[in-house]
């Protein structure tokens, strides 16, 4: 069963979220423009590192939705890992292209990289970090009339 509230109350995964969803946007246009433009010399190979990164991001949005985040931890971070690669490789290419349409699919992969290195940090650590409290320490807070808790 799904909760929205399980996202929304967080303010990382709105914020991640957010970031990921339209940083996935922006390479997946900037993508098309440039293979438009530019057919033979975009690599077919980055087309993977786009779905890839759009299965994963749907992926921790339905492990934070079925509020099973903590269950799946370890493969996500994994996976995640994976993404970060896919992401800088691929940023590194476009960053230095000539054209508005690698510049822009260089900007979408450089804000997916910056969320895949969130996640990374957040899904590595184990629940008593202190970064893990802080967040629940917040969604306590949202969830209960910002009551304060020690």
């Amino acid at each position: 069963m799904y909760s929205l509230g399980n996202a929304l109350t967080n303010p990382f995964w709105v914020v991640t979220f957010s970031l990921a969803l339209s940083g996935w946007l922006i390479t997946f246009i900037g993508s098309i423009f440039h293979n438009v433009y530019y057919g033979p010399l975009y690599p077919k190979f980055y087309w993977w590192g786009v779905v890839y990164e759009l299965l994963i991001t749907m992926a921790i949005i339905h492990a934070v939705l079925s509020d099973r985040i903590y269950m799946y931890q370890s493969s996500l971070v994994g996976l995640v890992s994976i993404a970060a690669i896919y992401t800088t490789t691929n940023a590194n290419q476009f960053v230095w292209g000539e054209s508005w349409s690698a510049g822009m699919a260089a900007g979408g992969y450089i804000i997916l990289s910056i969320v895949n290195f969130c996640w990374i940090v957040f899904l590595g650590t184990t629940n008593d970090e202190p970064l893990h409290h802080y967040i629940r320490k917040g969604v306590y807070r949202r969830r209960n009339g910002m009551k304060q808790i020690q």
